[in-house]
Parts: C-alpha cells; sequence; structure tokens
C-alpha cells in the first residue's frame, strides 16, 4: 500500500519489507549504498572542487548557505576561477545568492546537460554535513577562540590559576544551605585568617547584548564552533553587572547610597536599573557605543560604593574579561594615534614625555595651550623628513602593520618608537 499509494511498484515494495524486517529483528534501518560503490568518482574527491570549497568556507563566514555554496562551485567549474582568487581582472568579491543568481544557475544548467557540471543546493548541504556541518540554531554557548592555544595554557596554568590558589585562604565562599522548607545561600568566611590581612570577595564582571534583529537565526556551524558575533550599527540595549559567586553584587536593602546623577539624567548615555545595584544599561546604535571610559566610571562610581556596602572591611577581587573596548586609556597617555600632523584642531592635549635626542623632558602642549602635532615634536627630536607621511597606508587602504610594529616610514611610527 505505502509502494502503491507513491506510485512505485515491485522493487520499492520489497524494499520496504525488507527494511520492516531488518526494523524488527535489529531496531536498525540498514543505511543505503547507492553512490558507494569503488568505481565512481564522487565530484567532492576532486581536489579542485575541495579547494573552490575550502575557498568558499574560508570566505564566507556566517553566509555559508547551500544555494550560494552550490553557485560558487557550480561557477568555478564553468570558469576554473576560485571563488576568493585574487586576479588582476577580478576586483570584486562574488556577490551573495539572490534570486537572481539562482534564475542564472539555472539557466546554465539547462544550457549544459552534462550531469557533471551541474550541482544542487541539496547535493552542497549533503556536503557540508559530510565536513562535520550542522545547519542549526545559533544559542549563547562557550566561545571557543584559541582557549587551549601553548602559550594561553602556560600561562593559565602557571600564572593566573596558582594566583589564585595562593588567595583561596581569604577568599570567601558560599554555600547552599537547605532548611525546613528552603533553600538559600550562606556566606563562609575563613576561619585562620593571617594577621593584617583583609578577606578577599571574588567578583566577576559580565556583560550582556540584546541585538533587534541583526543577524541569521539559523547558520550552518562546523563542530562545536559558535561564532561570536560583533555588535552591529543596529539599535541594540547593552547590560553591565558585576557578580558574585553568591550572586548579583547587591547592597543591603536597609542601606542608603548617594545617588549617582550622572546615571539618571543621562539621556543617551548609561542608565542604572536599580540603587542597590552596580548594574547598568545602554541603548547603543548609531554613534553611541560602550567603552573602556564608561566601564572605569561604573567601577568607581556604583560597583566599588556597593561593594563597600554590602562587604564592610574586605577586599574586592574584580576580574574582567579581554575585549579591547576595556583597553581604558588616560586622556593625556602618550599615544601616537591621539595626535594630528599640525598642532591643535581636535587632538588630545598629553602629558609631557621625555626627549630621546637630549634626555630632557619634552612639552606637548605650547605655551598658549595649544597641542603641539606630530611635525612639531619631530622637529623638536630632530627626526623629521621632508614628505613624511602622517601614516603607512596599503594599497587596499589598510594600516601597515609592519611599520606599526618598529618600522620608521612614517611620522606614527617614529614617534611611537
Amino acid at each position: 500500500m505505502v509502494a502503491a499509494t507513491g506510485g512505485r511498484g515491485e522493487r520499492v515494495r520489497n524494499h520496504i519489507i525488507d527494511n520492516e524486517k531488518d526494523w524488527i529483528k535489529n531496531c536498525l534501518i540498514p543505511s543505503s549504498q547507492r553512490g558507494k560503490s569503488p568505481i565512481l568518482h564522487r565530484l567532492i574527491d576532486d581536489e579542485g572542487t575541495k579547494l573552490a570549497l575550502r575557498e568558499y568556507l574560508a570566505g564566507a563566514g556566517e553566509r555559508i548557505m547551500g544555494q550560494s555554496l552550490a553557485y560558487t562551485i557550480f561557477s568555478y567549474w564553468q570558469t576554473g576561477i576560485l571563488p576568493f582568487e585574487e586576479q588582476s581582472e577580478v576586483k570584486d568579491p562574488p556577490a551573495p545568492y539572490t534570486q537572481e543568481i539562482e534564475v542564472q544557475l539555472a539557466q546554465l544548467t539547462e544550457e549544459r546537460n552534462d550531469i557533471q557540471d551541474t550541482l544542487s543546493s541539496r547535493t552542497a548541504a549533503k556536503w557540508l554535513k559530510e565536513l562535520g556541518y550542522t545547519y542549526r540554531d545559533v544559542s549563547k554557548r562557550v566561545y571557543k577562540d584559541g582557549n587551549e592555544r601553548e602559550d594561553v595554557v602556560q600561562y593559565r596554568q602557571q600564572c593566573f590559576l596558582p594566583a589564585l590558589e595562593a588567595l583561596k585562604t581569604r577568599m570567601v565562599h558560599w554555600e547552599l544551605v537547605t532548611g525546613a522548607n528552603r533553600e538559600e545561600l550562606r556566606i563562609v568566611y575563613p576561619t585562620a585568617l593571617p594577621p593584617g590581612e583583609k578577606l578577599i570577595v571574588l567578583i566577576v564582571h559580565d556583560k550582556s547584548t540584546f541585538n533587534a534583529n541583526d543577524g541569521r537565526s539559523k547558520i550552518w556551524i562546523k563542530d562545536d564552533n559558535i561564532p561570536l558575533r560583533k555588535q552591529s550599527r543596529g539599535k541594540g540595549i547593552m547590560v553591565s553587572d558585576f557578580l558574585t559567586p553568591g550572586g548579583r553584587l547587591r547592597a543591603p536593602d536597609n542601606t542608603h547610597l548617594a545617588p549617582v546623577p550622572e546615571y539618571k539624567a543621562a539621556e543617551h548615555g548609561p542608565k542604572r536599573l536599580n540603587p542597590y545595584l552596580a548594574t547598568c544599561t545602554i541603548e547603543y546604535g548609531g554613534n553611541i557605543w560602550w567603552d573602556g571610559d564608561q566601564l572605569v566610571d561604573q567601577v568607581l562610581k556604583l560597583a566599588i560604593p556597593v561593594f563597600e556596602t554590602a562587604f564592610p572591611g574586605c577586599q574586592a577581587l574584580i576580574i574582567f574579561d579581554n575585549p579591547t573596548r576595556h583597553s581604558a586609556y588616560s586622556k593625556d597617555a602618550l599615544r601616537e594615534s591621539s595626535m594630528n600632523l599640525r598642532p591643535g584642531g581636535g587632538q588630545a592635549h598629553l602629558r609631557p614625555a621625555i626627549n630621546s635626542s637630549t634626555g630632557g623632558t619634552q612639552a606637548m602642549v605650547m605655551a598658549d595651550g595649544t597641542a603641539k602635532g606630530l611635525q612639531m615634536v619631530l622637529q623638536e627630536r630632530g627626526l623629521w623628513r621632508p614628505r613624511l607621511r602622517v601614516q603607512c597606508w596599503r594599497p587596499d587602504w589598510k594600516k601597515n602593520k609592519i611599520c606599526l610594529k618598529g618600522g620608521t616610514y612614517c611620522a606614527r611610527a617614529l614617534i611611537a618608537n
């Protein structure tokens, strides 16, 4: 009946019966051996196709799709050009998969009836599965990016963990106590505290971002390597908070904390959610972003006062992760990226530096309060050259990292050295 319903004949009927017998006997339906004959040549085993496939996967990132992969491989078969191959006559990267490309692919397939010159999106999806990719929802999991690299493991085992272990005898910890009707976390204080030492409370900083539908909900993911998405230019909300092993950093409800006016009146900046918490939020997007200065303000104006109220007489050990936005410099830090070529303008007023040619102090601001530029500072040191650029650039308008790592071809590299 099943075979007849599908318009099939005796062969399919017998195959269904055989599968039924295997299931009754072994609780297993054997996989199909179709296409696995050793005399058959699979297209995915072709070296050129493998190279085109790897080039596509390396350049597509989160934009991997069965349709676009099929079009990329098909285009390679037609032209022999790899998807991201740098050639003088090819300046633009492959266009994303669109309905127009789908029509073009169908037309090319009709023009060439050779089965080896066509590729369906279903076959491309099967190839992705063979390579360890799965099509699934993007969820927040542990992000893996070099955590097991040799130098990272060495630092973790020889520096970070021993440092925490040395402070363990002074750390306050929490334990779960089961009562008659409920469970609660109770603070346990160290019993043998060294003389003159303070109790340590471990605090970690973390943040969460909530974006407004700015990414695909399902993507092809290799093994368990969840992508770390950047904040887009779209709207979103970021929450920055401090946590202890016993929960969020919170002051007792019966205490009084001095208000912080700037966190209440800020129209576009960070806002405080609760006077007893160190939590703050910011609605980012456009020109409004969370940066290192705002994190420093949150630590000084919110986290430390709340901690001193919640744990009087104790010492906080705050652990931060290491994104670039946490790299906060003082406004007068000696940074070459803060300087323009000419005096004045919007460049920062830097603190005095040491003149490398004389060994004396060199002011970075003129007597009238105007910030010196790169040219004036280098002239005072005898390092200025005619036609010296502010910054070296590559033809593709990206920063020349070779010069920034010790070169002397531009003014910023000279002053950085």
